[in-house]
């Protein structure tokens, strides 16, 4: 497995991370692009966090949210990440690119042996599911793009 770094985008940093797979991922190449965002109660360690997948049209294909337990704003973003791999694996995608305005979950999912031992873990799980597609490509995007997925997870949060 292979890992590049950020780009320039119009002038503006972004950081971004590509990590290659070994698998074949699906039969037919697919590419998905899985839009996710957290949300987190420090005082009750609660979180919940939400995904909205959109198909190579542009079109929404599925979304869900999950309320969860997490020691970290962090926990929750990466935790999305690994559950939405694991939904991508299922519906036999070949390439991925998650969306993501944590900037936190780009930086370890490219060095997971420099993040929190708390985060480690669920990093190392995360990159365990990498290497069933093609590609997975780890974007940090402006708030404004996860504003959907922004709003699922603060409903499963406000549902408790």
């Amino acid at each position: 497995m292979e890992a590049s770094a950020s780009a320039k985008l119009f002038g503006k940093e972004i950081s971004s991370v590509d990590i290659r797979g070994d698998g074949v991922g699906g039969s037919v190449s697919r590419r998905v692009v899985l839009v996710t965002d957290g949300a987190w109660l420090s005082r009750s360690l609660l979180g919940a966090f939400a995904w909205v997948a959109i198909d190579q049209n542009g079109v929404c294909m599925h979304s869900q949210a999950k309320q969860i337990r997490a020691h970290s704003a962090a926990m929750v973003e990466i935790l999305a990440g690994v559950k939405v791999l694991e939904w991508a694996s299922m519906q036999g995608v070949s390439e991925v690119v998650i969306q993501t305005d944590c900037l936190e979950f780009v930086r370890c999912a490219r060095s997971p042996e420099f993040a929190h031992p708390l985060l480690q873990p669920l990093l190392y799980d995360f990159i365990s599911l990498c290497s069933k597609f093609l590609l997975v490509r780890v974007i940090k995007v402006c708030r404004n793009v996860v504003k959907k997925a922004h709003s699922l997870a603060k409903g499963a949060l406000r549902s408790y």
